[in-house]
C-alpha cells in the first residue's frame, strides 16, 4: 500500500467457503478505495482460507490471519488489534456490501464529526433470493430529532432504536481503543456489548438515510440457526452491559432503555429457543436471570407499548416454575382446520403441516358432519401424531366449525387452514418467530395457487397469481394503515387463511365468524383490520391454495353469495355500533365497508330474478332494511349517470351519509361517522 488506509474492514470468517467470495467481491468493488481488509479465519476446516487467500494474492489491501477456532467475537478482537485505519467496519463473511457502503458511512462520520455512522439495511434469503428491508434495524420513530446526536438526547430509547449488530455501522478507531471496547468471547450475541457501549462512549452518532448492506438470512450454516447450543449467551451479554453501565456511572440515566431492551431480548429468546435448551433457559431465568437483570425493578407502567407485554412475560417467568409455566402456556400456535367431505385432500393437508417443527403447535381438526372417510382419516392422524386433535360436530358450516376450533384453541396464535390446501415448509416456525419478535395482533402473508388439472388453469387463469403480492410493505403498523397500502397496490385480500392472529386480540374484542353464511371472511377480516394496532405483511407465500371444481371459488354464483355479502355489510354496521369510537380506524372502516357494499350489490344484480327473490326472502328484517336503502342509493347514482350529470361524489358510504333521512335511527347513528 502507498498510503495508510483510512478504514480497516474486519471480516470474521468460519467455514464460509460458500459465501465469502461474494462478500469479498463486494468489498473489492467499493467506490471508496483507501481501505484495508483483515480477514480473520476462526479455524475453518473448509476452503475459506483458500478463497480469502486468492483475494490477498491479487490485491495488497487484503490479508488473512488464521486463528484457532474460538468464536467470531475473538476473531474480531484480533482484527481490532491488527487494524491501522482511523475507522473500523465489521462485516459478516456471508453478507454483501452495496458499492458505496464505505463512501457514504465515511462521509457521515467526517462531515458530522461522528464516532459512529449507522446505515439502513436489507436482508436476502439464502434459499429464495428474496430481498426485503430490515425495518426493525433502524426504528425511525425512536430516533431523536437531532442528527447527529448524543446518547443523552435519547436516554429512554438508546438501546431500542437500533439492533445490536455491528455490520451496519462504522466506528471511529480512537473511540474503540480509548475505552478498550471489545467483542465478548461468546458463541452468539458477541457483538451486543461492543455496540451498545459504543453508543454510550460516542461523542456523536449519525444516521444516514441510505441502505448500504444486504444481510444474508436463512443461511443454514449460521450460528443463529443453532442458538439452542448457546441459549444463555444473550443473558451473559445483558449482564455484562449492565455491569459496565453501572461502572461508568451512567446506568441511572439509561435504565429505562436498558430494562425495556432486556425485557424484549429475554422474551424473544424465551419464545424462540427450542427443545431441551428451553427448559435450561427457563430455569436459569426463573432462578436468577430476571432478578439479576433487574427487569422488574421498574413498575409495569414504565414500559411502553409492546414492551409492557415483554415485561409481563418476564414477570411470569420470575413467578412460575417451569412445570406450571408449561401447563399454563399451552402451545404457541393453534392451527384450525374445518373438514367437510375432503377425504381426498385432508391427508395431504396434514402432511404439509407436520413436515414443519410442530412441537409447540396444536392442529385442531373439526369434522363438520362429513359423510365420507374424513372422520376416519382424522382419527388415524390423531392416534399417531400428538399434535393433531380430531373432533366431530353436527354440520354447522365453515364458520361454525371454525368457531368450534376457536373455542378449543389454547395457542398464543391462531391460524386457519382449509382442509384441501397446504402450507409450505418452515411456515410454522417462521410465523411464530415473526409474531413473537414484533408482538403482532395480526400477520399477513401471500399464497400460491395450484391447480388440480391443466383444464382448471385454463378455465380460471385469474387465480394463478391472485394471492401473490408483488410489492414490499413497511414493517409494523396498524392493520388499517397496512390495508390502505395493500389496497392502493391492488393486493388486499380478505382470506383469513392468509393471516395469523394473536388469540388474546381476538378474545379481547370477541371476534368470531358469522355463522350460516358464506363469504364470512369479509366480516371477520373487517373487524380485525379496523381494530388491530400491530400488523405486518410478509412477502412470503406460506399458503398453498388448491383450485378445484366444487369449491366456493369455482361454484356458480347464487343467492347464497349475495346473501353472504349483504349479511357481512349488516354485520359490519352492527359491529361498529358496539365499538368505542377511539377503538376504530374510521377511514379504513369506511373504505372496507364501501368495498363490501359494492361487492354485495354487484353480486345481487348479476343474479337471475328468481335468485334475487331468494336473496330477499332470506334476509333478516335488519339486513333487508340496509339492503333496501343500498339499492335505492345505487338507483339514484345510476340515474344521475344516465342524465349526463357528474357521478355522485365519494363512496357508497358518503352517499348513505348524504341520505340519512331515509335510514332507520339505529343505522343513521352509525353511518354518520363516515360522512367526510
Amino acid at each position: 500500500m502507498n498510503e495508510t488506509p483510512l478504514i480497516s474492514i474486519i471480516v470474521a470468517a468460519y467455514n464460509a467457503q460458500s459465501y465469502i467470495d461474494e462478500c469479498l467481491q463486494s468489498i473489492e468493488e467499493q467506490t471508496y478505495t483507501n481501505f484495508e481488509v483483515i480477514i480473520v479465519d476462526d479455524g475453518s476446516d473448509d476452503g475459506t482460507v483458500q478463497c480469502a487467500g486468492k483475494f490477498a494474492e491479487k490485491d495488497q489491501r487484503f490479508r488473512v490471519i488464521r486463528n484457532d477456532h474460538v468464536n467470531a467475537g475473538h476473531a474480531r478482537n484480533t482484527g481490532i488489534r491488527e487494524a491501522s485505519g482511523e475507522y473500523l467496519a465489521f462485516i459478516d463473511a456471508d453478507d454483501r456490501l452495496h458499492d458505496d457502503y464505505l463512501e457514504v458511512l465515511l462521509r457521515g462520520c467526517i462531515e458530522h464529526d461522528a464516532d459512529i455512522c449507522v446505515c439502513h439495511s436489507k436482508s436476502f434469503d439464502d434459499v429464495t433470493g428474496e430481498v426485503r428491508n430490515i425495518d426493525y434495524a433502524v426504528k425511525q420513530d425512536l430516533l431523536p430529532e437531532k442528527n447527529p446526536f448524543h446518547y443523552t438526547d435519547a436516554c429512554d430509547t438508546i438501546f431500542l432504536m437500533f439492533n445490536g449488530w455491528a455490520w451496519d455501522k462504522l466506528f471511529r478507531t480512537e473511540m474503540v481503543r480509548k475505552h478498550k471496547l471489545f467483542f465478548q468471547s461468546l458463541r452468539t450475541t458477541n457483538d451486543m456489548y461492543f455496540v451498545d457501549m459504543a453508543y454510550i462512549y460516542a461523542n456523536r452518532i449519525y444516521v444516514t438515510k441510505e441502505t448500504l448492506i444486504d444481510h444474508r438470512e436463512n443461511n443454514r450454516n449460521a450460528l443463529s440457526k443453532t442458538r439452542e447450543k448457546s441459549y444463555r449467551c444473550f443473558y451473559d451479554a445483558l449482564l455484562a452491559l449492565r455491569s459496565k453501565l453501572l461502572e461508568e456511572g451512567v446506568f441511572e440515566k439509561v435504565q429505562r432503555s436498558y430494562f425495556q431492551w432486556a425485557a424484549d431480548f429475554t422474551a424473544w429468546n424465551m419464545s424462540t429457543i427450542r427443545g431441551a435448551s428451553f427448559r435450561k433457559l427457563y430455569e436459569l431465568m426463573h432462578a436468577e436471570g430476571i432478578r439479576q437483570l433487574g427487569i422488574l425493578t421498574l413498575d409495569e407502567n414504565c414500559y411502553q407499548g409492546k414492551y409492557k407485554e415483554f415485561y409481563r412475560v418476564c414477570r411470569t417467568v420470575a413467578e412460575q416454575d417451569y412445570d406450571t409455566y408449561i401447563a399454563d402456556r399451552g402451545p404457541m400456535l393453534s392451527i384450525i382446520i374445518p373438514v367437510y367431505n375432503t377425504a381426498q385432500y385432508i391427508g395431504e393437508c396434514l402432511d404439509s403441516i407436520l413436515q414443519s417443527d410442530c412441537s409447540e403447535t396444536e392442529i385442531i381438526c373439526i369434522d363438520d358432519g362429513s359423510t365420507d372417510a374424513s372422520p376416519a382419516i382424522l382419527h388415524r392422524y390423531a392416534s399417531v401424531h400428538p399434535e393433531v386433535q380430531a373432533y366431530t360436530i353436527s354440520h354447522a358450516g365453515l364458520s361454525g366449525a371454525r368457531n368450534y376450533g376457536l373455542a378449543k384453541a389454547r395457542g398464543r396464535y391462531i391460524q386457519f387452514v382449509d382442509s384441501d390446501d397446504k402450507l409450505t415448509p418452515h411456515t410454522v416456525s417462521s410465523i411464530i418467530t415473526v409474531m413473537e419478535r414484533e408482538w403482532l395482533d395480526v400477520c399477513f402473508f401471500g399464497a400460491q395457487s395450484f391447480y388440480e388439472t391443466p383444464q382448471l388453469k385454463e378455465k380460471y387463469p385469474v387465480y394463478e397469481k391472485n394471492y401473490i403480492r408483488q410489492h414490499l410493505y413497511p414493517g409494523v403498523c396498524s392493520a388499517a394503515a397496512l390495508y390502505e397500502d395493500l389496497n392502493y397496490h391492488g393486493e388486499w385480500r380478505v382470506c383469513v387463511t392468509m393471516q395469523v392472529y394473536r388469540r388474546e386480540f381476538l378474545n379481547r374484542y370477541g371476534i368470531t365468524f358469522r355463522e350460516g353464511i358464506i363469504h364470512e371472511d369479509n366480516l371477520f377480516t373487517f373487524e380485525t383490520t379496523v381494530l388491530a394496532q400491530h400488523a405486518m405483511c410478509l412477502p412470503d407465500n406460506f399458503y398453498l391454495r388448491r383450485i378445484r371444481e366444487g369449491s366456493i371459488m369455482t361454484k356458480k354464483v347464487t343467492f347464497e353469495n349475495a346473501l353472504g355479502y349483504i349479511a357481512c355489510v349488516a354485520g359490519a354496521l352492527d359491529f361498529l355500533r358496539g365499538c368505542p369510537d377511539n377503538a376504530v380506524n374510521r377511514q379504513a372502516a369506511g373504505q372496507l365497508l364501501d368495498n363490501m357494499v359494492m361487492l354485495s350489490l354487484d353480486t345481487y344484480l348479476r343474479l337471475s330474478p328468481q335468485e334475487q327473490q331468494k336473496t330477499r326472502d332470506s334476509l333478516t328484517a335488519a339486513e333487508y332494511c340496509v339492503f333496501h336503502e343500498l339499492l335505492s342509493l345505487r338507483a339514484k347514482a345510476e340515474e344521475s349517470k344516465t342524465q349526463g350529470e357528474q357521478r355522485v361524489r365519494g363512496t357508497i358510504t358518503f352517499r348513505i351519509g348524504a341520505a340519512i333521512l331515509w335510514l332507520p335511527e339505529q343505522i343513521l347513528k352509525l353511518l354518520h361517522i363516515y360522512k367526510p
